[in-house]
């Protein structure tokens, strides 16, 4: 929540910058209260639930309301505090993998084959870390550590392979950018928040990584769509003034 609206008040700001949108000190402070209204409700709501345990949350599935009024701002407060550090993955998927001795690119080859299901441990933490979800019992939780996209890519032990593929997947990125901007009518908000995705993602990169195809097709898939939209918006509003 907070890197999306991040991205939308980053591209507000450059719209603004180059002229392209105006907004008025109104707009901004309502906007502000909103988000973090909905933001506090999220973390309050979210939080307690998990730090009640399943039994809370088996209830709330089985149709009981959650009182908001039983809500401990203490537990919310100490559950939500590590989130501002455990949520930011990359360094220690780099350390843990630059330090492992399985590295090759048997290992590559194998993390790619990986497969969605919420039964199993994830490759990397089966594999490459001593995982703290080892005695996950994964019938009921679904937890997984994710390396990051560094990481990742160094899995076959090559600093050369690693630069190649950071270069390779940074053009890559700004294609996708210079795409939404191009074909999405130069809208700075949107071709930040779709930029931010893409940046997501490759953050928190790692988890059955061959399923990458299913989020940069709808991105492509929107861009195609916008394309379209912009093509056929001449012609519909002609076809318009043609009948006025």
């Amino acid at each position: 929540m907070v890197l999306n609206v991040g991205a939308l008040v980053y591209g507000v700001y450059v719209a603004c910058r180059f002229d392209l949108l105006r907004l008025n000190l109104r707009t901004v402070v309502v906007g502000g209260v909103l988000f973090c209204t909905l933001f506090a409700g999220s973390v309050f709501v979210v939080n307690d639930l998990r730090g009640n345990g399943p039994g809370v949350i088996g209830a709330a599935r089985g149709g009981q309301a959650l009182d908001v009024d039983d809500v401990d701002v203490d537990l919310v407060v100490q559950h939500a505090t590590p989130l501002f550090l455990n949520r930011w993955v990359g360094i220690e998927g780099v350390m843990a993998v630059s330090s492992s001795p399985r590295l090759g690119w048997g290992i590559w080859r194998a993390a790619w084959q990986e497969k969605y299901s919420e039964n199993t441990m994830s490759f990397y933490d089966a594999n490459l870390i001593e995982s703290p979800y080892k005695e996950t019992d994964f019938s009921k939780y679904h937890h997984l550590s994710l390396p990051g996209i560094i990481a990742f890519f160094f899995y076959p032990g090559s600093l050369l392979f690693l630069f190649v593929s950071m270069l390779l997947l940074g053009l890559f990125a700004a294609a996708i950018e210079f795409g939404v901007f191009r074909w999405g009518g130069k809208n700075m908000i949107l071709c930040a928040l779709m930029a931010e995705v893409v940046a997501y993602r490759y953050a928190s990169f790692g988890y059955v990584p061959a399923q990458s195809y299913l989020l940069f097709g709808a991105i492509f898939l929107n861009i195609l769509l916008l394309y379209c939209i912009y093509r056929l918006a001449p012609f519909f509003a002609s076809k318009r003034q043609i009948g006025k």
